[in-house]
């Protein structure tokens, strides 16, 4: 072999050394551009609704939304309070494939104030922090006697809404938490602050079947569910809804807005069906009794659903039609409206806040006094006649 071809052949062979180095290099940059360069969603909400509502010294949901747009892997989410030590970490594993989005709820107790701050961390399968969230604060924090209803409601105006108390602690007034579908908690323990819970019957089509099974666990657990019936099919197409139901519906019809309702809601809590702590005390002043009458509300027609009683008992009824009927479910109460209190006249009823604390319950001394007894122009002769 000569030396131009022992060279020319070293020449090759270093050429092709060359070329597999940089191939090498390539991919090893590859490889470390794609796990550096993977994107990811990482939101995390505390409370319940849309206001992330935290009761101190109850269970509420800490919802962590993870979207990964990089490649799969298997992540762990870590939470805990921003002053917990490592033991007091929460840690759960969830599998992360390329291009999906994940939404885990976990419930968590508010053992401190309701003004405590949270971190979350989103770790790979090597322990390296991917994403994280520090100081973590709920919207809006409740002291732990403060009633709170739950919503799962058709419109937003048509959401339940309690009485406004004018003056004191504003986290001690009783609280609605409206939620989006998506966010309702499939763990009965995340539900377990809620005092009651209003579900349109509309909107219990949008629910998967782990919230129902958790909504279920937490009614039989002493819930209170108050379902609204916006349509017929809404119950007869739902085999869950339909079984839970303390009545049979079928059809529809409507009924004239009377003093049966106004003679309802001054009655108070309905007894031996919902718990004492409901009936205004010997000292407190009964203000569903002193409630004056809404013109524009009473002589107006309203759509209602025909619902027999199945082992519900019927608490009011107007022309023989049932419009409330509540059953026992394990330690918890059911509780069906054969109408919509979204629609009209119900929506622009002045009473509704007042409706909506006698469905949920607060014990009257959180409610504000009735509003002012209208002032009508008094004729002479009965203001002399008075005298």
């Amino acid at each position: 072999m000569t030396n131009s071809q022992g060279g020319r052949r070293h020449s090759i062979q270093t050429i092709q050394s060359s070329k597999l180095f940089c191939v090498t290099a390539l991919l090893s940059a590859f490889l470390i551009a794609s796990t550096s360069a993977r994107a990811f969603q990482f939101d995390v909400f505390l409370g319940y609704g849309n206001d992330g509502v935290v009761r101190e010294a109850n269970w509420f949901p800490v919802t962590c939304e993870i979207h990964n747009d990089g490649p799969a892997f298997t992540g762990v989410v870590e939470l805990g309070t921003s002053n917990s030590g490592s033991d007091n970490v929460r840690r759960f594993v969830v599998e992360l494939p390329t291009e999906t989005r994940k939404r885990i709820v976990i419930p968590v107790f508010a053992a401190g104030s309701r003004f405590q701050t949270w971190k979350a961390r989103l770790l790979d399968e090597r322990g390296r922090v991917v994403a994280e969230q520090e100081d973590i604060r709920a919207g809006v924090g409740m002291t732990w006697s403060a009633p709170l209803m739950g919503a799962l409601s058709r419109t937003f105006p048509g959401s339940p809404r309690l009485p406004e108390i004018p003056a004191g602690d504003s986290a001690a007034k009783p609280r609605t938490a409206r939620f989006r579908a998506p966010l309702v908690p499939d763990n009965p323990i995340a539900l377990e602050g809620m005092d009651a819970f209003y579900l349109n019957s509309e909107t219990a089509l949008d629910l998967t079947a782990p919230q129902i099974e958790a909504l279920q666990k937490w009614l039989h657990s002493g819930g209170n569910l108050i379902v609204a019936i916006e349509s017929p099919n809404d119950v007869t197409g739902s085999p869950w809804l339909n079984a839970i139901m303390p009545c049979d519906v079928s059809g529809g019809g409507s009924v004239t807005a009377s003093g049966a309702i106004q003679k309802w809601l001054q009655t108070g809590a309905v007894s031996g069906v919902k718990p004492d702590w409901r009936k205004p005390s010997q000292n407190t002043e009964d203000v569903y009794a002193k409630l004056e009458p809404d013109a524009n509300f009473e002589g107006q027609d309203f759509p209602i659903a025909k619902a027999e009683p199945r082992d519900g008992v019927v608490h009011l009824e107007i022309d023989g039609s049932p419009l409330i009927i509540a059953a026992p479910r394990g330690r918890g109460i059911i509780t069906a409206l054969a109408f919509s209190p979204e629609r009209e006249p119900f929506r622009s009823w002045k009473l509704r806040p007042w409706f909506w604390a006698h469905m949920m319950g607060p014990p009257p001394r959180d409610l504000p006094p009735p509003p002012p007894k209208p002032v009508s122009a008094a004729t002479p002769s009965t203001a002399s006649s008075g005298a």
